[in-house]
């Protein structure tokens, strides 16, 4: 598995030679056209323009995207957004970079007194090119405080259209129609999206947003006739067929018989092995043939890893690692990590089932428990490479955060644990660790108070969740009173422990925990 630091390495020595090479007043210098050898107009980097089709490059968008990557690092957010965006506009698909992009623009707009891009970053970015505008509606959209300016985020959704991004423009437009909704809802945004959805046949999406747009109008008629349009295409897709990728949407297309039918096999559950060892060598070769390309990689990679065998693993972690040193993108970092865990995972079932077979052997058990401490390491370490890549993402910190307590560091998780209460999602699990992590460090009343927090932010105290919420919020209060002498937190703890011992008797320890706070309410009690 690569650990934290030799990534963390590898960024900084590829950081320092990109900036030996091409100093930040050279970046932001004149603008390059045809005659620079870029072939990119008059925009942001790779607009194409008058020059002809756009052409992608991939390898000068990898040099702005590590720029970015380090600017963010130092909490330059300002600097990182132009470097996130100069780079899109050479590799306008990314999906690492856009998200990338995101996370440090909205750091950028957390910190602006006025809303919007600064000066600086609006001069950074001209041309008329397709291109062009989808790189200055993103940094329109992506400074504003929670993605509020929603006519920025309909014209990068229009405009990724235009490019044929589609799993941008959906990526893009799913957020902002989510924003419009908050807002003031407007009917104008809402069918625009609907238009440059159905342009790239997310028809499900489309179907949503012209709901949403009727929702604004009832009374327009021929919109829900348009609607009613759609949801029947949704459902002809074959369940959302065109959400799956480039797959889903080629299927359409495809009027060969046999390249119909290699298709089904590759979206098939269950495949001949003449057809899985003929998807992999197709797939080989494609890749073979163009290893830089994504797609190519993405169909390499999944191919094998259906194959399954210990040889296919090892030769995806090769293709990963090198997709990975060639595009600096990080979903191949993130997949070698998915899969030396799965590994990891894999080894401890087989290593649980030799214990269950040789229940007596006290090495074989010892073992186990050494490796079932050594998975939750690895996964801890891959965790923080991923939340120092995606420093934004909630989900990220909260798994990191479970593991750092099951590893019996509270301090460390709790650091973790408190970033990641903003996402209400996931905020009662995470504040149930919380507790759990204040109870373990002995701050009884902090962790009664994240408890309670917890209880109420979840909607049923009585399912199995909640139960263990309370039984938590018993415990925490019974240390406390028990701790500091409190009367009050004893009673509460009893309190809790017969309403758990009225709806489940033989749930956990309840009843002996009953017996014991009623002794200890009436101690204090005496003592107070």
């Amino acid at each position: 598995m690569l650990r934290r630091g030799a990534y963390a390495h590898t960024r900084g020595v590829r950081a320092a030679a990109i900036l030996i090479e091409e100093s930040p007043l050279a970046l932001f210098g004149k603008k390059k056209g045809p005659a620079d050898g870029d072939g990119n107009g008059d925009g942001a980097g790779g607009g194409g323009g008058a020059t002809g089709p756009f052409q992608p490059d991939p390898g000068k968008a990898a040099r702005w995207f590590e720029h970015a990557r380090t600017q963010h690092e130092t909490a330059n957010y300002e600097y990182a957004v132009t470097c996130w965006l100069k780079g899109l506009a050479f590799d306008p698909a990314n999906q690492d970079a856009l998200q990338g992009f995101l996370s440090s623009a909205q750091s950028f707009a957390s910190g602006q007194k006025k809303p919007g891009p600064s000066k600086d970053q609006v001069k950074s970015f001209g041309g008329k090119s397709p291109v062009d505008r989808f790189v200055q509606s993103m940094l329109l959209w992506g400074t504003t405080p929670q993605l509020s300016n929603v006519s920025a985020g309909v014209k990068a959704v229009e405009a990724a259209a235009s490019l044929g991004l589609g799993d941008s423009a959906k990526w893009i437009g799913e957020r902002t129609m989510a924003r419009a909704r908050q807002s003031e809802p407007k009917k104008d945004h809402f069918l625009r999206l609907k238009d440059a959805f159905e342009s790239i046949e997310a028809f499900r999406l489309a179907q949503q947003a012209g709901e949403a747009a009727l929702q604004v109008d009832p009374n327009d008629g021929p919109l829900k006739d348009e609607v009613r349009n759609l949801a029947a295409q949704a459902a002809m897709t074959g369940g959302g067929y065109e959400e799956t990728g480039e797959e889903g949407g080629f299927h359409k297309n495809i009027k060969d018989a046999e390249a119909q039918k290699r298709l089904r096999e590759q979206s098939s559950v269950v495949r001949t092995e003449d057809a899985t060892e003929r998807i992999v060598q197709e797939s080989k070769a494609d890749y073979e043939s163009r290893p830089s390309d994504t797609h190519a990689i993405g169909r390499y990679v999944k191919a094998l890893l259906e194959r399954g065998s210990p040889e296919d693993e090892q030769t995806v972690l090769g293709v990963l690692k090198k997709a990975f040193e060639d595009t600096r993108e990080f979903r191949w970092r993130q997949q070698m990590g998915d899969l030396e865990i799965r590994r990891e995972r894999r080894n401890l079932a087989a290593l649980k089932r030799k214990v269950e077979e040789n229940g007596g052997d006290e090495a074989l058990k010892e073992q186990f428990k050494q490796a079932q401490r050594h998975l939750l390491e690895s996964e801890a370490e891959e965790f923080k490479v991923r939340v120092e890549a995606y420093p934004t993402d909630a989900r990220l910190k909260y798994e990191l955060g479970r593991r750092l307590f099951a590893l019996d560091q509270p301090q460390e998780a709790i650091k973790y644990l408190q970033e990641a209460q903003g996402d209400a999602k996931i905020r009662t699990g995470v504040q149930s660790v919380l507790g759990q992590a204040f109870a373990r460090l002995g701050w009884h009343a902090e962790a009664a108070d994240m408890l309670r927090q917890a209880l109420d932010n979840h909607a049923n105290p009585n399912d199995d969740l909640g139960m263990e919420l309370r039984y938590g919020l018993m415990v925490a209060l019974e240390n406390k009173a028990r701790a500091d002498g409190d009367a009050s937190a004893a009673e509460d703890a009893s309190k809790i422990a017969s309403g758990l011992a009225m709806q489940k008797i033989d749930f956990r320890d309840v009843v002996e925990r009953r017996q014991s706070l009623q002794k200890l309410v009436q101690e204090l009690r005496t003592a107070g």
